[in-house]
């Protein structure tokens, strides 16, 4: 597999039905500038399912560009449907991955969803595009061709790359992209038992949220229809003992009997890669986590108060007597160690898709900070 430089940027041309005569034009016109685009009358073959195509070409894209006009939003100022659905694709992916383009084919109101996002009058007057708007549209994939290395598009090449050539920039304003440039997060979800930290994590998943989430490595035998690598990493005793020896775990401990740990390779990987690394502990394994990373992102998860969270415990019945009053009163400590986190979510009942919300909200506001985290293991 070739590297990025080895291949010309990618473009997702999102549109809607009614518009396609304009962005067929649109098309051509960035075919010859050398730009591999993905437009759905050429790109999807007879008989394939376009609600699952477009969601892969979206996450394959570098850019996506969408076409606004009066027909592809309706009186309320929503969205067609062939829009919506690559958009929602599109935003399941790391904000910072995303290079949405609004193009304005002609004179129409640019929807709410899309206010985060400068926009491009592309005006289509006397067989062509507007010369203004079609140079800003070219000078931002070729800015995006210098971030991410792909072969750069060849329109007025020898005037915009000298305008946008990152190694040409001035030392301070180089500087100055690479300071707002969000970091890769090591995101720690934790809370007492009972209050649904496993529930939050699985829903972040369903969900499609662009994370590493971490798999766990275990010594237990695996169960029918668990996946190595996926579920549980599962490993004999002696590799075991040997990754506690060689101090390659971020945390451990026996459950059950079994060990059960966090490789260090795993989180470190991800990290590199540049992706946000979601984990699940308990209370005591996200202390030591801060202790080996302490820039790591600690998320408490917890329930309206104590009584609710022996509620839920009882409700489980997945306990004897003695082991559930263990884990109530050890509940009860690992409320009092608050303190130790650096954000708190009460998980309701029947609101996990709040909670959910509100993770994400955290991890998108900590991606905008001044003074990024920096995370080391």
């Amino acid at each position: 597999m070739g590297s990025i430089k080895d291949r010309n940027l990618r473009v997702f041309l999102c549109h809607a039905s009614d518009d396609k005569p304009i962005v067929r034009e649109l098309y051509k016109k960035l075919l010859k500038e050398g730009i591999d685009v993905w437009f759905d009358e050429e790109s999807l073959m007879p008989g394939q399912d376009w609600e699952l195509e477009i969601p892969e070409a979206v996450n394959n894209a570098d850019s996506i560009i969408v076409c606004l006009s009066n027909k592809s939003i309706n009186k309320a100022g929503y969205i067609q449907k062939e829009i919506r659905f690559a958009l929602d694709a599109a935003e399941k992916r790391s904000e910072r991955d995303i290079f949405i383009i609004p193009v304005k084919l002609e004179s129409c109101d640019v929807p709410q969803r899309f206010n985060r996002w400068q926009w491009v009058d592309l005006f289509y007057q006397k067989m062509d595009f507007d010369t203004k708007g079609y140079h800003k549209l070219l000078t931002s994939l070729i800015f995006k061709a210098n971030t991410t290395g792909a072969i750069k598009p060849k329109y007025d090449r020898h005037i915009i790359t000298e305008e946008f050539d990152m190694d040409k920039l001035n030392p301070f304003l180089k500087k100055e992209f690479e300071l707002r440039r969000p970091t890769p997060l090591l995101i720690v979800i934790s809370g007492p038992s009972g209050v649904g930290k496993d529930s939050v994590v699985q829903r972040m998943i369903e969900r499609g949220f662009p994370f590493h989430f971490v798999v766990t490595a275990t010594t237990r035998e695996k169960r029918e229809k668990e996946v190595h690598g996926k579920d549980y990493w599962f490993v004999s005793k002696d590799e075991f003992s040997r990754l506690i020896q060689e101090n390659q775990l971020i945390e451990y401990a026996i459950v059950y009997g079994d060990y059960k740990g966090i490789p260090k390779s795993e989180v470190r990987g991800a990290l590199a890669s540049g992706q946000d690394v979601i984990m699940r502990v308990d209370v005591q394994g996200a202390e030591t986590v801060r202790k080996l990373a302490p820039e790591a992102l600690l998320i408490f998860i917890t329930c309206e108060d104590e009584n609710e969270l022996e509620r839920r415990l009882r409700q489980r019945k997945t306990e004897t007597a003695d082991s559930l009053s263990l884990r109530i009163a050890t509940a009860r400590k690992e409320l009092q160690r608050i303190e130790a986190f650096d954000y708190v979510i009460v998980n309701q009942d029947f609101h996990l898709d709040d909670t959910v919300n509100k993770v994400r909200a955290i991890i998108s506001a900590e991606h905008l900070r001044v003074k990024q985290r920096k995370v080391t293991l």
